[in-house]
């Protein structure tokens, strides 16, 4: 039984009808063997785009973010704009999170940024972002300053 909190994420391979959706740099139809025969390839990239951009989805509105900088928008600002966070705290505080959930370090290149484009649902952004309110609170209380030192 999973404890009040816990996220599932779901992710499965799907064999479609060939189209003509993927083109290489040259223009012509990706292609790849498959069966012991040349078929046309469709990628996931070229998938979720037109899933994403579909009016069915689109229709539902923003049930999720894809981005690099989910945990700054919506964990590190609002540390900052709502709770007086400085930015060195938030930042910290963002990338422990980043190394906590998904098991990787934030970005050398740009702090508090993921490495790679991460999908987030708003309830997955919240959860996040309450986490990171009771830190800076638990660190307040124990008056320890948040410091790259």
């Amino acid at each position: 039984m999973s404890k009040k909190g816990d996220i599932i994420q779901v992710h499965m391979l799907t064999s479609y009808p060939a189209v003509l959706l993927n083109r290489d740099d040259a223009g012509l139809a990706k292609r790849i063997p498959y069966g012991g025969v040349e078929r046309t390839r469709v990628s996931s990239q070229c998938l979720k785009k037109h899933w994403r951009e579909s009016d069915i989805v689109s229709g539902l509105g923003d049930l999720a973010v894809r981005s690099r900088r989910g945990y700054v928008e919506f964990v590190e600002r609002p540390l900052i704009e709502q709770h007086g966070a400085s930015e060195e705290a938030a930042r910290l505080i963002s990338e422990k999170l980043i190394e906590l959930s998904l098991g990787s370090k934030a970005s050398d290149k740009r702090p508090g940024e993921t490495g790679n484009i991460v999908v987030l649902s708003d309830r997955e952004l919240a959860y996040l972002a309450s986490i990171g309110v009771r830190i800076l609170e638990s660190a307040r209380e124990a008056g320890i300053e948040m410091t790259d030192a």
